[in-house]
């Protein structure tokens, strides 16, 4: 029984491998310019000289602008998955942030609509009352969730990695700087999971409005850094347990 056990593990591992489903569906390194769609060419591009893609998002009053973002579509919509990127912030003023994450349409809706009302993952590197501390949101069919904690430096390299499992509806955020743990929510819930197709792959900031009234929002806040090394794929963990769960029933019959 030991052996056969050890044998299914060792072929699902074997599978896992070799499997269509363990693909990646989408990576870049940014040594070329990677084309994601953005609707701020100025304040979302490839950046040659480093082999980065820099990113601004920015509040803005009076004279309410759209909010920025910049995305690329994937070929299909995601499952349980694992996210990972480079972030390097330089600029980060009080009540902004630099989120990166997995979207549905509505990322698309963002130039049109301030508030479209989305699901979504994503991870923010953010700025706000605690100070310079890391978060986790997610926006399900049944509302939204959050998680903060640790902390992060200017002109530093981070590396940060976003899971999500469909089949538990359980959402988590690690970041690490040279290898060492930063911070690690406690997985999360995604309120109802995601009834959407999550298609997008990228980064929007909110806007402030057209009266510049939103409470706890400074009206003019800007954030820069780059993004790199941007890896996408299907949740290893649920990989491995479908393929056992397929040799399990094989087994049976």
């Amino acid at each position: 029984m030991k052996k056969q056990f050890f044998f299914m593990m060792v072929l699902a591992i074997g599978l896992c491998s070799f499997s269509p489903a363990a693909t990646i569906p989408y990576s870049t390194d940014f040594s070329t310019d990677p084309g994601w769609v953005t609707d701020q060419t100025s304040k979302y591009y490839w950046d040659e000289p480093t082999q980065r893609y820099y990113v601004q998002p920015e509040h803005q009053y009076p004279g309410y602008s759209p909010s920025r973002y910049t995305y690329k579509e994937l070929s299909e919509a995601v499952g349980s998955f694992e996210l990972q990127w480079d972030v390097n912030v330089t600029r980060c003023d009080w009540s902004i942030s630099i989120p990166f994450g997995i979207y549905d349409s509505s990322l698309t809706r963002y130039a049109i609509d301030p508030d479209p009302l989305g699901q979504y993952v994503l991870g923010l590197v953010a700025n706000p009352d605690a100070g310079h501390i890391w978060s986790l949101i997610v926006s399900g069919e049944d509302g939204d969730a959050g998680a903060a904690g640790g902390t992060w430096n200017f002109d530093t390299l981070y590396t940060c990695e976003l899971s999500y499992d469909a089949s538990t509806y359980m959402a988590s955020f690690d970041v690490w700087e040279s290898g060492s743990s930063v911070w690690s929510s406690v997985p999360m819930a995604v309120p109802g999971g995601f009834t959407n197709d999550l298609m997008y792959l990228g980064s929007s900031s909110s806007g402030i409005g057209d009266d510049g009234q939103y409470r706890g929002i400074s009206s003019s806040a800007v954030a820069e850094g780059y993004i790199d090394n941007v890896n996408l794929v299907p949740e290893p963990a649920t990989i491995l347990l479908l393929t056992l769960g397929g040799l399990l029933l094989r087994k049976k019959h």
